[in-house]
């Protein structure tokens, strides 16, 4: 019996018990209630079980990843105080970001230069193309006074 059939066996022998007069109660037999709870833990899966388990391991992990990740925090607050305290680090630091900015900035005007050329470009393939659609228009109108004409 599967743990679906066990708690219908259970529902059954609680709305089929005897009802008590005067009240929403019902008289069931404790031995079969009792019965059932029992054959119903036994055959919990082996999978809600092992579940049980990975949760409390996760648990502890977790517990010991943050214990970890406070000490490295410490550590790390330890070493940027002293990084600090290195005014030598601070220049060299000052000076790559003035080189990241400068870089930075060479690129922008590459880029928008770039995107300058390329707009430029698409603007007279635009041109050309509304150029020769005028002419085969103006050509096309030209037919058509011909053909009246005649």
């Amino acid at each position: 019996m599967d743990i679906y059939q066990m708690i219908d066996a259970l529902e059954e022998l609680l709305e089929n018990g005897a009802p008590v007069p005067l009240s929403s109660k019902r008289l069931v037999s404790v031995g079969e209630a009792v019965e059932i709870i029992r054959q119903m833990r036994l055959s919990i899966p082996e999978e809600i079980k092992a579940a049980a388990r990975l949760t409390e391991e996760r648990d502890s992990i977790v517990k010991k990843a943050e214990a970890e990740s406070q000490r490295m925090l410490k550590n790390a607050e330890a070493k940027y105080t002293e990084m600090v305290d290195n005014h030598e680090i601070i220049s060299a630091a000052y000076k790559q970001a003035n080189e990241i900015v400068a870089t930075a900035q060479q690129s922008a005007r590459e880029l928008k230069m770039g995107a300058y050329d390329y707009m430029s470009k698409l603007l007279e393939k635009i041109e050309r193309v509304i150029y020769e659609t005028v002419e085969t228009i103006n050509s096309n109108r030209r037919e058509i006074e011909n053909f009246r004409d005649q």
